[in-house]
Order: structure tokens, then sequence, then C-alpha cells
């Protein structure tokens, strides 16, 4: 695990007053493993880090990013588990001398900022992969690489440079990089020409090929 006990837990968060004990909350960071980090850098990618012992100056910066990524998603998911004690009986609240249940507004503020932390330190993280790809050949070669030279639209920038929207997000990249190829092969393909696209998708995989000036600006208006 990214994660792998209470006290990288709890350095990730930051601000913790009270006692944590890691079989409670191991299930929650495990959860937010699968669910959150796997999808957005790969199996195989994942399962590297996880098994590093002494990771190097830029593999421990990256890990920074997806340790804080992990323990607010992780948060997320356990927050109102824990605030709420399971058994037998169903769902009670605890009641404890000298302390309260959090007003409404501190619960949805609390969830929104971890959503936003989250989202934030793994958008970080993606980045960092990007700029530092030669170091992370295992990202590179795989499905989750976010860039994909393919395509027209190869990267989260190029995105948000015809669909602002999507501000640069690669998470949403990825998530929407089927349709782009989709798109690509049921409308461009059949408009331009199936040798037409086969060559020009040719080029734009190969970064030592130059497209001419006509061809920028038709690649511009795909």
């Amino acid at each position: 695990m990214i994660i792998s006990n209470i006290a990288q837990l709890k350095a990730a968060l930051g601000g913790i007053q009270q006692e944590m004990n890691w079989p409670t909350f191991e299930p929650f960071v495990r959860q937010a493993e699968k669910v959150y980090i796997i999808p957005a850098i790969g199996q195989e990618f994942y399962d590297e880090l996880a098994e590093l012992t002494a990771p190097s100056v830029k593999q421990t910066k990256l890990l920074e990013w997806l340790r804080i990524a992990v323990a607010e998603y992780a948060d997320l998911l356990g927050g109102m588990r824990l605030f709420m004690h399971t058994s037998n009986a169903g769902k009670q609240v605890p009641q404890m001398p000298n302390m309260g249940a959090p007003a409404k507004w501190m619960t949805v503020t609390a969830i929104k900022q971890t959503i936003a932390k989250a989202d934030l330190a793994l958008e970080s993280a993606l980045q960092y992969l990007e700029n530092n790809k030669a170091d992370f050949p295992t990202w590179a070669g795989s499905d989750a690489y976010t860039i994909d030279h393919s395509l027209f639209l190869a990267s989260a920038t190029e995105l948000t440079k015809y669909f602002p929207a999507a501000k640069d997000s690669r998470r949403l990249y990825l998530s929407v990089r089927n349709y782009i190829s989709t798109a690509q092969e049921f409308f461009l393909a059949p408009l331009i020409g199936e040798e037409q696209m086969a060559a020009w998708v040719a080029k734009m995989a190969n970064p030592t090929l130059t497209p001419t000036p006509q061809e920028a600006q038709a690649w511009k208006l795909a």
C-alpha cells in the first residue's frame, strides 16, 4: 500500500489531535487506493510504488502527493462510518463527555474541503508524472499515461484549449479519452478518408516528425 501505517496517514492528513488506530483506518485507506489511485496511475505502476523500500528523490516527491490524496480520500470514505458507530444494534451516535457533534455546516464544509484537497493532490501527482515521465517508465508505458499522441486532443492541456471547462484536469482527460478516440474513428475518419487519417495519426504519434503548416492548420480544425 502507498500508506501502510498510521504514522504515514497522520503525516499526510495533519492536524490530528486524537488517537488513531491503524486497524480502524486501514480499510478506508485500502478502499481509497483501489477506488481513486489505481484507476488514475494504473495497477502495475501502483504495485511498483507500493513495493518500494528505498524510494529515489523523485519517487519520494511523487509519493508525498499520492499519500495526501490517499489520506484525504480515506477520510472522505470513512468519515460517516466512524462518526456513527455500527453494531448489531444498527447505527448509533456516541455521546462522550466534553465532546459534541459538529454542526451541519461544519460537516458540509469539511466534506467539500476534503474532496478539494484530495482531487488537487491527485491532480498534482499526475502533473508531476507528466513533467518527469522519463523517471517513471512503467507509468509512461501504461494505459494510464495521460498523453496520447495518436489523438488530435492528446492531453489535458489540449482538451482545455478547446473545452475550457476541462480546467487542465488529467483525471477528466483520462475519463473522456475513449470518447475522443471514438469521435475520431466514427466522425473524422469518414470525413477525411481512412488513408489520410492513418497517415496523420502515424505522424502525430512520432515526435521526430513535424507537421507542415497546412497539416498543423488541419489538425487544429480537426
